[in-house]
């Protein structure tokens, strides 16, 4: 299925539009996130397919948040969790990457990959655009 979503064609038509999903846990009180195997799974799916930020959809139905909780180390904080600085500018530059060099070898345009990235920016730094 991923294999399938890096042809030139379904990829351009999927940019910005991946809402993701994990079934199986609805009686799971805990979120995905902290669930040990939906990490591990997580982190096996992102070495094989880390174009997060080409294909994820970063709008109000964004699941993004999610993967980014899932990949990265996080801290407990009174009545939630925090995912240190360093740890999500990692992440960040890491998927960029990735993004950057999918967008490449899809010959996207640099406006095209430069929109992408204002998405993507808006996404983690609302506030700042």
């Amino acid at each position: 299925m991923l294999d399938k979503m890096l042809n030139p064609e379904v990829a351009k038509r999927l940019r910005g539009k991946l809402i993701f999903e994990i079934d199986g846990y609805l009686d799971d009180t805990r979120e995905l996130y902290v669930i040990p195997e939906v990490r591990e799974w997580m982190a096996v799916l992102d070495c094989a397919f880390p174009y997060w930020f080409y294909f994820m959809n970063v709008g109000p139905q964004s699941t993004l948040s999610f993967v980014v909780r899932s990949l990265c180390r996080y801290e407990g904080v009174p009545g939630d969790s925090v995912i240190p600085p360093d740890e999500l500018q990692r992440f960040i530059i890491a998927h960029f990457a990735a993004m950057n060099v999918l967008a490449s070898k899809l010959g996207d345009s640099q406006q095209d990959v430069d929109a992408q990235s204002r998405e993507i920016g808006r996404f983690f730094a609302p506030d700042d655009t």
